[in-house]
């Protein structure tokens, strides 16, 4: 299997390798999801449901982003934008997303949360679609692994015998797709969500292990939506039943984690996630005082650097704000190594 051209690289902190075992699996994975999928004869109609519009609303960006940095001659750009939403956008969310509705859906599943005949349809239409899409969008950047998984995925009729003929996908062909309020709403899902693993990471919890959860928010729009997406929420930060959605309030149960966390729509809302049995009292005492001694160390270095004679006065201005930009971070991750004490005296 060759390696990707150069221009991904920049995009990329994981190797070639591993950016082409990601494509790779999520191609695997959705091939396995859509089974015995054929795209239909008819054009298809743009989705219903709140992922499948997600989706196609980010691939239709992927598309202009990446068609304007072909047009400027910024490889780059349009590597970086189709690196992003396959990589972040179709791999680490769509697909998490959809999984349970599509497996719930395979022949001998069953219970109550059956997902209906038309949203099992729209998704794997949905899915067939953007897969496809993305394979042509990274085919100038990486062709060989392209070209061999979009001989085994699902296609229109009308497409030639290799991917190499194209049509590339532009942003004209997906602009219908573009949706605004969608992106938002996905937005503030996601930072709720990124909130409550954010919690679970830190504080080293077993990855199999459910938590209590709870969001505030003083939005009632807000909380209306995270109770339609509760399930969501429960999948993706494993919650101990239903994440409970509730107005602000100055209560906060012994053991609990708050972070708040901002989208354009919520403005602030906090995600309290209870540790209580979760994590041991002594190695996250263990924990803190190793993060406290290395910030401690930093701290000194940066300190040290900003106090040398003549530093600030000869550095360069961005090396002199990179390093104040540091020191004020370390102060504050500090200070909330400090309130942690008081959680490690609670679980």
């Amino acid at each position: 299997m060759a390696s990707p051209p150069s221009a991904l690289t920049p995009y990329a902190s994981r190797s070639r390798r591993t950016l082409l075992n990601k494509v790779w699996n999520a191609a695997r994975l959705s091939l396995e999801l859509l089974g015995d999928y054929a795209w239909p004869e008819a054009p298809q109609r743009l989705p219903l449901g709140f992922a499948n519009r997600w989706i196609r609303s980010r691939f239709a960006a992927a598309c202009e982003a990446a068609n304007s940095g072909l047009d400027a001659f910024r490889i780059d750009e349009a590597a970086g934008a189709a690196y992003r939403f396959f990589w972040n956008e179709l791999c680490d969310w769509y697909l998490e997303l959809v999984k349970p509705v599509l497996r719930d859906a395979a022949p001998g599943a069953a219970g109550p949360s059956r997902p209906s005949a038309e949203t099992v349809a729209e998704t794997k239409a949905t899915l067939a679609y953007v897969l496809e899409g993305s394979l042509r969008l990274l085919h100038p950047l990486m062709p060989y692994i392209t070209e061999e998984l979009w001989q085994r995925v699902p296609r229109p009729a009308s497409r030639r015998v290799s991917i190499a003929f194209g049509p590339y996908p532009t942003a004209a062909d997906e602009c219908a797709a573009r949706d605004a309020g969608v992106d938002a709403h996905m937005d503030l899902l996601q930072a709720t969500i990124s909130a409550a693993r954010t919690i679970r990471s830190e504080h080293a919890v077993d990855k199999w292990a459910e938590v209590p959860a709870r969001v505030r928010s003083a939005v009632p729009a807000v909380r209306e939506f995270l109770r339609e997406h509760a399930d969501a929420i429960r999948l993706l930060v494993k919650t101990s039943g239903p994440p409970v959605i509730e107005e602000p309030s100055h209560d906060r149960a012994p053991g609990t984690v708050v972070s708040t966390c901002a989208s354009a729509l919520a403005g602030s809302l906090e995600v309290h996630v209870n540790l209580k049995g979760l994590v041991e009292a002594n190695a996250e005492r263990a924990r803190i005082e190793r993060e406290l001694k290395k910030i401690d160390r930093e701290l000194g270095t940066l300190e040290k650097k900003l106090g040398a004679p003549g530093f600030v006065d000869r550095a360069p201005p961005q090396v002199v704000e990179e390093a104040q930009a540091q020191k004020a971070a370390l102060i504050v991750s500090r200070a909330g190594l400090e309130a942690a004490r008081q959680l490690a005296e609670e679980l």
